[in-house]
């Protein structure tokens, strides 16, 4: 049984407005403390007031027409360097992808006969699993030992999972057979035609779910079947896995997975993610063929992408959604890699360039209603969004300003009057009423912008949050609204949120 997280119309407009995907509930945090945001470039200068001092006159309107929802679940991909609750929480996460499969959570068999127990001999008798084996895995205190990346930050799954839990950042756990390192050996990279190898692919996915949500209330609700299956390297292709094996594991790890939810869970709202593939190869190939065949299998539609062009990106897989659907019902979708694996977190254009892309992801036309961005923290050569030592990046401060007018699924309103290359998009919640300005680019100048907000803030006096080379997500102002007008600058090559509550 399939849960149900879908909507069932095609028109553009309501594929932005489809759905609130549930948070877990919040309790204390837990974690090392990192040090303090600066209120202001360490070493530099006092943020200047008004965030600048001013620039080429601009006057918007911020209508009351919605056009759409910002992202529900904005977040980031683990890193085999650090973790640090605290960091993940103060940049306002709201999802954080995990790499599960066997090289993680079973390196060698959990009971060291192959093919046994069989599907029926679990449903019969939970306890023919091992659990012991499973319970060490997830409390190694050297939990990243499968990443192969050292120096690896020494901590455990359990505390992982725990603090994700506890602080509502929901988790999405990725299930494979064989990972990047093409291990564990032990297990057919291919489970899906012997008994005995469907029998231990089916065991290992039934215990990771029964593991993390009822043997240990974790809350995990998301999972992502394989990572980039068409991509070689990845553990699937280069093991000779076709296009047509993967519709067979997917039909094969999402009864899996529904089997724990229906039988010890009551069946409550999961969320089965597929396909993973990356941008190349064959994405026109795999993406339609994956939907016309096991489309009802799974319930949000999940891609990888490292580009500027996530618009187009986005674009195109709506329209793959739209024409090959054969269960009537549109998944929403997941960019669950995005950013970069091989360029630089740290600098002002940068962190203004993955700003970019996360924005893009929030308009009704390339609308992506959650995203992971690769990774919060180092991964082998890979920069993450906080460095081995603590140090955050560029982006990092970046996002903290930006997240907060996007996160959690805010109401998007249009904004007219700007004919500019500035970005501007005007966003609500019950928190309050957000306008959000992206200057960047060769020929980025100064703005004073006066904003009529009319339609939903009349008074008040707001909080303009700036990022830029001088301030790192710094409250500059106060700016006042009069008469439903606000004045409010934006300094070249810069990411300014005004907030009114």
């Amino acid at each position: 049984m399939k849960a149900r997280l879908k909507f069932t119309t095609t028109s553009t407009l309501l594929l932005v407005l489809i759905l609130a995907i549930s948070l877990s509930a919040a309790a204390p945090s837990a974690g090392t403390s990192a040090g303090k945001p600066p209120t202001a470039t360490p070493g530099g200068p006092t943020p200047t007031p008004g965030g600048g001092g001013g620039g080429t006159p601009l006057s918007i309107t911020v209508n009351g027409t919605q056009i759409g929802i910002t992202q529900q679940l904005i977040g980031a991909n683990e890193g085999s360097g650090r973790y640090n609750i605290s960091e993940i929480t103060e940049l306002g996460l709201k999802n954080y992808r995990m790499y599960g499969g066997t090289g993680r959570y079973e390196p060698v068999d959990d009971n060291g006969a192959y093919g046994s127990p069989s599907i029926d001999e679990i449903k019969a008798n939970v306890n023919a699993i091992n659990w012991a084996a499973w319970d060490t895995q997830f409390n190694r205190s050297d939990g990243y030992f499968w990443a192969l990346y050292p120096p690896e930050v020494q901590v455990s799954s359990a505390t992982i999972l725990a603090d994700l839990k506890n602080n509502a950042v929901p988790v999405v756990m990725v299930v494979r057979p064989r990972d990047n390192h093409n291990t564990a050996s032990w297990m057919n990279a291919l489970p899906i035609t012997a008994a005995a190898d469907r029998n231990e692919w089916w065991e290992h996915v039934f215990a990771m779910v029964y593991q993390v949500n009822v043997r240990n209330n974790w809350g995990v609700d998301r999972w992502e079947v394989h990572n980039e299956p068409n991509q070689n390297g990845q553990g699937w292709s280069n093991n000779g896995g076709s296009q047509t094996d993967y519709y067979e594991f997917v039909r094969l790890t999402s009864d899996a997975i529904n089997y724990v939810y229906a039988t010890y869970l009551g069946n409550r709202a999961h969320y089965i993610q597929a396909p993973g593939v990356s941008g190349n190869p064959n994405r026109t190939k795999w993406v339609p063929g994956v939907l016309d065949n096991v489309d009802s299998y799974f319930n949000v539609f999940d891609y990888h992408w490292y580009g500027n062009n996530q618009d187009d990106i986005a674009t195109g897989y709506i329209a793959d959604l739209q024409a090959h659907n054969p269960d009537g019902v549109i998944e929403p979708m997941w960019n669950s890699e995005y950013g970069t694996y091989n360029e630089s977190y740290n600098t002002v254009s940068q962190a203004l360039l993955f700003s970019d892309q996360l924005w893009l992801m929030n308009l009704p036309a390339s609308y992506v209603s959650a995203s992971s961005i690769f990774s919060m923290y180092q991964w082998g050569g890979a920069e993450g969004l906080v460095a081995d030592n603590g140090t955050k990046s560029e982006t990092f401060w970046a996002f903290k300003t930006l997240l907060a007018a996007l996160q959690s699924g805010k109401n998007s309103f249009q904004v007219t009057g700007n004919g500019t290359s500035l970005k501007i998009l005007g966003t609500k919640d019950a928190s309050g009423f957000y306008i959000a300005v992206l200057n960047r680019g060769t020929g980025s100048v100064a703005y004073s912008l006066t904003a009529n907000i009319s339609a939903h803030r009349t008074t008040g006096t707001g909080t303009l949050t700036e990022y830029s080379a001088a301030n790192k997500a710094v409250v500059v102002a106060n700016p006042t609204v009069s008469s439903g007008v606000v004045t409010f600058n934006s300094p070249a090559n810069s990411l300014v949120v005004l907030k009114v509550p």
